[in-house]
C-alpha cells in the first residue's frame, strides 16, 4: 500500500524542520598569480582573495573590485570571522603560488579582487568552483582561468 503524497510530504517536512540549506564548500586547492610584462600599466597590482565562510555574507560582497577596495576596511570589520582576506601585491613580471589560509577548504565562496589602474571597474573573479586557479594580470585587465 502506498503512502499518500500529502503524508509523505508531511513526514519529510517534519524530518527536515530546523535544517538550513548551506552551500557546499569550495573546490579550490591552489591559486597561482601571474603578472605579465607591463602588467597594470607597469605598476604593482594589489590583489585580495576573499574566503567567505557564511552564506549570509554573499549578497554583501561587491561585484566590482573598485567597490571592494573602497569598502574593504568596513567590510572586514563588520563581517569579522565570516570572511578571511589574503592580500598580495604583484609587481610586473612575477609568478607566485598564493598561500591559502588554514580554513580555506570550508569556504563556501572565494572571490578575487584586483585593484588595477583601469577606471572601467574590474569585475570580481569567482574562484569557488575551480580546483586550480590562475589570475593573470595583463597590461589592460585581469583574467581568471582554471588551470
Amino acid at each position: 500500500m502506498r503512502a499518500a503524497p500529502a503524508a509523505m510530504l508531511a513526514a519529510l517536512l517534519a524530518i527536515t524542520a530546523g535544517c538550513t540549506a548551506t552551500a557546499p564548500p569550495t573546490a579550490l586547492k591552489s591559486i597561482t598569480l601571474v603578472a605579465e610584462v607591463k602588467a597594470n600599466g607597469n605598476t604593482a597590482t594589489e590583489l585580495d582573495i576573499v574566503f567567505i565562510y557564511d552564506s549570509k555574507v554573499l549578497d554583501m560582497m561587491p561585484q566590482l573590485a573598485s567597490d571592494w577596495f573602497a569598502r574593504k576596511d568596513a567590510l572586514m570589520k563588520g563581517l569579522a570571522t565570516a570572511i578571511e582576506v589574503v592580500s598580495q601585491g604583484m609587481p610586473p613580471m612575477k609568478v607566485l603560488a598564493l598561500p591559502l589560509p588554514k580554513d580555506y577548504a570550508r569556504a563556501i565562496a572565494v572571490y578575487g579582487y584586483a585593484n588595477t589602474l583601469s577606471t572601467d571597474g574590474q569585475p570580481r573573479c569567482d574562484l569557488t568552483p575551480y580546483q586550480q586557479m590562475a589570475l593573470w594580470i595583463t597590461p589592460d585587465s585581469v583574467i581568471c582561468t582554471n588551470q
